[in-house]
């Protein structure tokens, strides 16, 4: 079981074309298997090389989209008590300074802030169940992670799914009463 639990933007994600462990299979199947990784193919431009695929954000989308998104997920995310801790707020001040994908992924390379930066993870990709497997390696820019003794202890991130599910499901009243927690 990992250590942290994170929410981020999966900035490019590679898929390889050889097996991990098994048998190689057809690309045909193992673009089908990854499909679930590219959680929207609209999103990525999609270039490849003789041994992998690429999915990259598209520099327009995160040109429209990049700051409000953060910001507004920093404002759902984040309330006042934990912005007094955090550095979600200067990292969104510096975000503004730069208007291009480019520069804002460098910036996460930097990891100057725990609420904006670059993470580096594998995924397995299971092909024909468990025939063969292929390692993609996704980036990701963290917006949020929380250590399992900072949740249990201050419960920042159950608070913000607790709010998340209230209000998805708003209309029940007994939605209220719903609270996410870890015993």
């Amino acid at each position: 079981m990992g250590q942290f639990l994170y929410i981020g933007i999966n900035a490019k994600i590679t898929v390889p074309k050889k097996s991990f462990r098994g048998s190689d299979m057809p690309l045909e199947e193992i673009e089908k298997a990854a499909t679930p990784l590219v959680l929207s193919e609209d999103l990525y431009d999609k270039s490849e090389t003789e041994g992998e695929w690429f999915y990259t954000l598209k520099p327009e989308i995160a040109a429209q989209d990049w700051i409000p998104m953060i910001q507004n997920f920093y404002a759902l995310r984040y309330d006042q008590e934990d912005s007094r801790y955090l550095d979600n707020d200067q990292a969104l001040e510096v975000l503004k300074k730069y208007s291009s994908l480019q520069d804002w992924l460098a910036l996460a390379e930097k990891k100057e802030f725990q609420c904006y930066q670059l993470d580096r993870w594998e995924n397995f990709i299971y092909v024909r169940k468990w025939e063969s497997v292929y390692c993609a390696i996704i980036e990701n820019i963290i917006l949020s992670m929380d250590g399992k003794i900072v949740m249990e202890g201050y419960g920042s991130i159950l608070k913000f799914l607790t709010r998340q599910i209230r209000n998805s499901l708003k209309q029940y009243a007994l939605t209220k009463a719903l609270q996410v927690y870890i015993w």
